[in-house]
């Protein structure tokens, strides 16, 4: 028997499982708050009633397509306007 460490053993055992491409994968409120870096479930809602953010598919409750909001959050970038320039 090895001598893993139970952090050891568990990143081992998550090495091994399959990995769900990002348009596979479904967020919740949760999830999607964490990525945008939101403090909480409802200061996402807010982010939820932005224009252009992506609709959540209904699989008993409300989720996501993980790739749908990378690519609305990497459009949101682009949009950020340039500081005003001293008068």
């Amino acid at each position: 028997m090895s001598d893993l460490s139970a952090d050891e053993l568990a990143r081992a055992i998550v090495a091994r499982l399959p990995r769900v491409p990002l348009d596979a994968q479904l967020w919740d409120e949760a999830q999607c708050a964490d990525y945008l870096g939101r403090q909480s479930v409802r200061t996402f809602e807010r982010t939820q009633a932005m224009s252009g953010f992506p609709a959540p598919v209904y699989v008993p409750g409300k989720c996501w397509i993980a790739a749908d909001v990378i690519e609305w959050a990497r459009m949101q970038k682009a949009k950020v306007p340039r500081a005003r320039r001293a008068a």
